[in-house]
């Protein structure tokens, strides 16, 4: 939220005192938000790209003049409050990992999160979305494995976070034993 200050500049040229009112729209909506100075904007007052003006108004008591102005609300660009991989121990050749993002945006727009997995040791691209299933021609013991989201709201603005897990290696397994020649004599 944002405050916004109307301020008044007049003079009297009799002298008389001037008293000052206000009132506060967003021309979009045509809904009328206040007569205050001030107005603290919200998602629920207006939303990006939507005009907010004061009107204000100076009476000497015998007569009154006005003046309006208004600004464009900027959009404020979502932001990523945490980005995780899970699982992020014991990861293999052969996990399905999956991206996570916690996102929050101050006008209160929806916002929509894309995934893109690299390997990162390899500087390849292996993935893209919230999942990916590691198999042994993405990833190899040691390699790093990088989520990079991108949190875009309904006006475009976004912000951007990475996080990385690294490739354990997965011991070989024993699948059977033989011994040649099966019989043997002393």
């Amino acid at each position: 939220s944002e405050t916004l200050n109307c301020t008044v500049t007049a003079t009297d040229a009799d002298g008389q005192t001037l008293t000052a009112t206000y009132a506060w729209e967003n021309l979009n909506t045509s809904t009328p938000l206040g007569t205050a100075q001030t107005l603290t904007l919200s998602p629920a007052t207006a939303q990006p790209g939507e005009y907010i003006q004061c009107t204000a108004t100076v009476d000497d008591g015998m007569g009154q003049d006005w003046a309006a102005n208004a600004v464009i609300v900027a959009n404020t660009d979502p932001v990523i409050d945490s980005l995780n991989i899970t699982p992020n121990t014991g990861v293999n050749t052969s996990t399905l990992l999956t991206c996570t993002a916690a996102t929050s945006d101050a006008d209160g727009q929806s916002v929509s999160v894309n995934a893109i997995w690299t390997n990162s040791t390899q500087n390849t691209q292996i993935g893209t979305g919230s999942t990916l299933q590691l198999d042994p021609t993405l990833v190899q013991p040691n390699d790093s494995v990088t989520c990079t989201a991108m949190a875009t709201d309904t006006t475009n603005g976004s912000d951007m976070a990475a996080v990385s897990v690294t490739v354990e290696n997965t011991p070989p397994t024993l699948s059977g034993l033989g011994i040649a020649p099966p019989r043997c004599t002393w």
